[in-house]
């Protein structure tokens, strides 16, 4: 059995943020690998919580692509690695579950997803659940991709495919970007199986994320303006190692 991926369903456009959902197994990962791969084959820079490696074609050559580690300290900075890219991010849900965020953590996140247009980014994330995402970022999901392991499907039985082989999913559009027309008004959806065999070399399925990364808190110090009310002094404004948000006035 070999059904054709059919790439429209899944849509190539600047600044997307795409959601992959489904139960554990459903191929979440995997499909998120595919969409990583595709675009570090076309040049684009990747950063993924997981690693991302593999041989390529380019232009009919070999080449090896590379994902770049995505951390809360890149995030936090917003460095110039964080733009004209794509970044990959894993159980999004266990971020916002993590200490590390209590304090600034969700203002810091509506700032780079406000910032994903302005420096030509997509974000791709995955959640077993879609309403386990943070508001904060489901109110900026265009696309939804729902997995399943066509292994449990009728055509999956029918055929006689084992587990893992092919991904089905179901793609809609949540925010209207992408058609004109969120689903919630069109109600239209596009479907589309994937092989998943050939990008099985591309990542490790049992990859764990780092414990240490969810419990472990990052302190930030916020800048302090003293106004001298005496005035025997100018205003002074100390920053203390407070992140750069890309709104710095270039020099």
């Amino acid at each position: 059995m070999k059904p054709p991926l059919q790439a429209d369903p899944i849509p190539r456009l600047e600044s997307l943020v795409t959601a992959i959902t489904g139960p554990r197994g459903s191929g979440k990962t995997l499909l998120m690998t595919f969409l990583g791969i595709i675009d570090m084959k076309r040049g684009h820079q990747c950063l993924a919580n997981y690693p991302i490696k593999g041989e390529v074609k380019r232009r009919g050559k070999p080449a090896t692509v590379e994902s770049l580690p995505l951390d809360f300290e890149t995030l936090l900075e917003l460095n110039e690695n964080l733009q004209r890219c794509v970044c990959c991010i894993d159980e999004i849900n266990l971020w916002f579950a993590s200490t590390r965020w209590m304090t600034h953590g969700n203002r810091i996140f509506a700032i780079f997803m406000q910032l994903l247009r302005k420096r030509q980014m997509s974000l791709y994330y995955t959640t077993q659940n879609f309403k386990w995402a943070d508001p904060t970022i489901r109110w900026q999901t265009d696309l939804q991709i729902a997995c399943q392991d066509l292994f449990h499907t009728p055509q999956g039985k029918e055929e006689g495919v084992r587990r893992g082989e092919f991904i089905r999913f179901i793609a809609i559009d949540r925010s209207g970007y992408i058609t004109g027309v969120p689903y919630e008004v069109s109600g239209s959806y596009s479907t589309g199986i994937l092989d998943a065999k050939p990008i099985w070399k591309y990542y490790n399925t049992y990859e764990a994320l780092d414990p240490w990364e969810a419990l472990s808190k990052v302190e930030l110090k916020r800048p302090t303006l003293t106004v001298d009310l005496t005035g025997k002094g100018p205003i002074e404004d100390k920053e203390d190692a407070f992140p750069d948000f890309g709104f710095a006035e270039e020099k």
